[in-house]
């Protein structure tokens, strides 16, 4: 096929640059793309498109081109190449990978291969370099055993004293083989065998030390170990500012590396200081409005958020947006996320009218210049729907906030932190609009999701809880959620009958979830149908039983029906000690709840007796729960004054709890319990006596774990 005049110009000069590239040594492009295509893109879930578009971007910066230059030369290369009769068979295989025929390039390179090593002389190099493009290519095929077996062969291809490039782009190769196998600890040792080989043979000052040190380092982040990872990344600042010198470019590229690692440990201040150094450096060096001193400050403002530290944030806002706007214009990304940062810096210091003001012209903004579902114009709605929660102007935060978590649940991962934040406000512009049932599915996933991807003490994770408490405390959301357990409760009900036993543990495990958001009184509706069911399938002195008998008489304890409470007690008790040593944690603690009651019902000198009874046989016991022991000891004391002037400390605010940290036993199996009889076959484990391993006090989540 003959070629047009335009691609015949571009094709020479194409060529001309691989020449001058060759001719200086450099790889070509053509070369280079199958290692950086395997080994650089791909570990992220990337689409094919997102990388080929990262691909280009690496081959132009390593080779001094524009990106579009690239993406427009290379796979016209290769096509010529895949036609080419007289092209030489390693380089049809890797225009065979350009084009995506992954299949034929490993089945090319490896024929490359075997003539390299039948041609006389054997020619070695050619080998490594057709083994290495077969690996790649069966890395894209995801047979990645195969890959490292090739990559194995061409390694004993190899001395490293003399061929330690080839050496250390084969061990690189099979450390991303490693990688895709989920191989960590091999991944990580065979980076450290590069960095310390070159360390070796070229000394620790060499840059190729530094570079292989600096992707160690990199991994060691990736892999979550903080500790070594800023080990390393002290040492390659430190090299790096004494090979290059502390202004140098590749010394702020350290510096930022050692900033990201300490904010991953939550060493923020630190890091504070060598993202200003950074700034700083490039302000002298390139610019307020070069590009890289532009995204060093939105940095610099996202540490400053972390901290808190919302007044310092608005000043590098400031500073943010004057620099771009100037520079490369008022509707740059740079400038409104400028914009953005110095919204939301006013905002968290308390001036949410003024944020307000902010917020919706430049919501118009982002819109215009971006479109709907970039992640900034997310952003800005996300902050424009909380201000409006703060200003209790909730019908127009749930409109907002519904197009976030819409667009964000298409195109993010489920735990995504800032889905998460998006749907835990919609959830309390939704609880403020009395629209509950909307909010419950948005607050619970929020606060599930929270609770297991941030710290305790997370502001985001304590809102949630905030959020969910004030629900479940509420009247219309208390209704909301007794209608969801007992409705769950039906739906079982009515496929396996009342007395079966994955029926009987579900009410008791609804019991508890309901006394932990104060619904007492259908607490006692469910534990009263489940003792039913336990009377008529196990008998009274069956464990289970026992146990949900105990849950009653606390809860009748709880609702203040003392006459009932103790009755209950003094039953249970009296069935216990037929069965259980005197010295039983279980038997103890119901003879102290037992002892609760007569104080309430005035009888202080029974109560009295009980209690200290109780509180002797758990002295100086190593399985005791101690802050349960201690409150014992505070009630009886509390007793023995001659006027108590208020009621007893019962303890718990949910039934059943002889589990840490709100139970006598410090240990659930130190306490004997009778053999477990399960009808018809079918095993009918104990209810949980800690409502906090079914549902935390001040949250609002389902007995059992709810994943979104």
């Amino acid at each position: 096929m003959p070629i047009s005049r335009p691609h015949l110009l571009l094709l020479t000069a194409f060529w001309s640059l691989l020449g001058l590239l060759q001719a200086k040594g450099a790889p070509s492009l053509l070369d280079d793309f199958p290692a950086v295509f395997s080994r650089e893109t791909g570990f992220s879930g990337e689409t094919r498109e997102q990388r080929f578009s990262a691909t280009w971007e690496y081959l132009a910066a390593r080779h001094k081109m524009t990106p579009e230059a690239v993406e427009k030369a290379l796979p016209q290369l290769a096509e010529q190449l895949s036609r080419d009769s007289k092209a030489a068979r390693l380089q049809k295989a890797r225009a065979s990978f350009v084009r995506g025929d992954y299949e034929q390039a490993r089945i090319l390179a490896l024929e490359a291969g075997d003539l390299a090593h039948r041609a006389s002389p054997r020619q070695r190099m050619e080998i490594v370099s057709a083994l290495e493009l077969a690996a790649f290519a069966a890395m894209e095929l995801s047979r990645h055993e195969e890959a490292l077996k090739y990559l194995g062969i061409a390694l004993g291809e190899v001395r490293i004293e003399q061929d330690l490039a080839a050496w250390a782009s084969l061990q690189t190769s099979m450390a991303c083989g490693y990688q895709l196998m989920k191989m960590g600890q091999d991944q990580l040792q065979t980076l450290r065998l590069i960095y310390t080989e070159h360390e070796r043979l070229l000394g620790p000052n060499s840059p190729k030390t530094i570079q292989h040190q600096s992707t160690y380092a990199a991994q060691l982040y990736r892999h979550g170990r903080d500790v070594d990872a800023e080990r390393e990344t002290r040492a390659v600042l430190k090299a790096t500012e004494r090979l290059r010198g502390p202004e140098h470019e590749e010394t702020q590229v350290v510096r930022k590396n050692l900033a990201r690692v300490l904010e991953a440990v939550g060493r923020h201040a630190e890091a504070e200081g060598l993202r200003r150094q950074v700034v700083a450096s490039q302000m002298k060096a390139l610019g307020g409005s070069a590009a890289a001193t532009l995204r060093s400050r939105e940095q610099l403002i996202q540490n400053l958020f972390d901290q808190r530290k919302y007044a310092e944030a608005e000043a590098e806002a400031t500073l943010l947006h004057d620099h771009s706007s100037r520079g490369i214009g008022h509707e740059a990304r740079s400038s409104l996320s400028g914009r953005i940062s110095l919204a939301l810096a006013i905002a968290g210091q308390g001036r949410h009218e003024e944020a307000l003001q902010q917020l919706r012209p430049l919501l118009a903004d982002v819109l215009r210049l971006l479109g709907p579902e970039d992640s900034d114009t997310l952003k800005v709605q996300h902050a424009l729907g909380v201000t409006l929660n703060t200003l209790q102007q909730h019908q127009e935060a749930a409109v907002l906030l519904e197009k976030v978590v819409s667009i964000r649940q298409k195109v993010l991962p489920p735990d995504d932190l800032m889905t998460l934040e998006s749907r835990h406000q919609l959830g309390i512009a939704l609880m403020h609009l009395d629209r509950h049932e909307e909010a419950l599915p948005h607050i619970r996933i929020a606060a599930t999701a929270f609770q297991r991807l941030l710290r305790p003490d997370d502001p985001r994770l304590q809102a949630a809880n905030q959020t969910g408490d004030a629900f479940a405390h509420s009247e219309k959301g208390r209704q909301v959620l007794i209608r969801e357990q007992t409705g769950t409760i039906d739906q079982l009900v009515s496929k396996l009958g009342q007395t079966h036993a994955d029926v009987l543990t579900a009410r008791v495990n609804t019991a508890i979830y309901l006394a932990g958001i104060k619904a007492h009184e259908e607490a006692l509706k469910q534990l009263e149908t489940a003792l039913a069911g336990c009377f008529q399938t196990l008998g009274r002195k069956h464990s289970f039983t026992l146990d949900v008998m105990q849950k009653r008489a606390l809860t009748l304890f709880l609702l203040q029906r003392w006459e009932e409470a103790e009755k209950r007690f003094r039953e249970i008790c009296a069935v216990r000690a037929e069965a259980m040593p005197a010295d039983d944690l279980i038997l103890i603690e119901c003879r102290y709840r037992h002892g609760l009651c007569l104080s309430q019902l005035g009888r202080s000198e029974e109560a009295a007796y009980l209690i200290q009874t109780c509180v002797n046989a758990v002295q100086d016991r190593k399985d005791v729960n101690p802050s349960f022991a201690q409150e014992m000891r505070q009630n009886l004391s509390h007793l023995r004054q001659p006027q108590p002037s208020s009621p007893l400390d019962a303890g718990v605010t949910t039934p059943g709890t002889l589990n840490k940290p709100l139970s006598l036993a410090s240990d659930r199996t130190a306490s004997s319990a009778l053999p477990q009889v399960a009808p018809a076959g079918t095993a009918l484990p104990a209810p949980s006596m800690d409502p906090a391993a079914l549902v935390p006090p001040v949250t609002i989540q389902k007995p059992v774990e709810y994943k979104p």
